[in-house]
């Protein structure tokens, strides 16, 4: 997920963080109005075509916090299984002897 979405949902109630098992809660029951609140702030930025206001909201919404991501970031990286995949696709390969 990309940080400002991360940040954007976290300050609109789309996403809690649980202090406590380190996990992201997601309120399912809000997604559709928050999602379409941030899509209707960046599109309105873009038409208006007002750098000052864009340039305030990448700022306020682009903020590392370490007592929070930080955390967050240690909890999905010790939750990975496999950290990368080898993909083979049979269609690519060579035929046998």
């Amino acid at each position: 997920m990309e940080l400002m979405q991360l940040n954007y949902y976290l300050e609109h109630g789309l996403l809690e963080f649980d202090r406590k098992s380190e996990r992201l809660v997601i309120h399912y029951d809000r997604y559709h109005d928050i999602v379409t609140g941030m899509l209707r702030e960046v599109l309105a930025l873009q038409y208006n075509g007002d750098a000052a206001a864009a340039g305030r909201f990448v700022d306020k919404y682009t903020t590392w916090r370490t007592d929070l991501h930080d955390r967050l970031a240690r909890s999905m990286k010790a939750s990975e299984t496999y950290r990368y995949a080898y993909v083979t696709y049979g269609i690519l390969e060579k035929p046998g002897p």
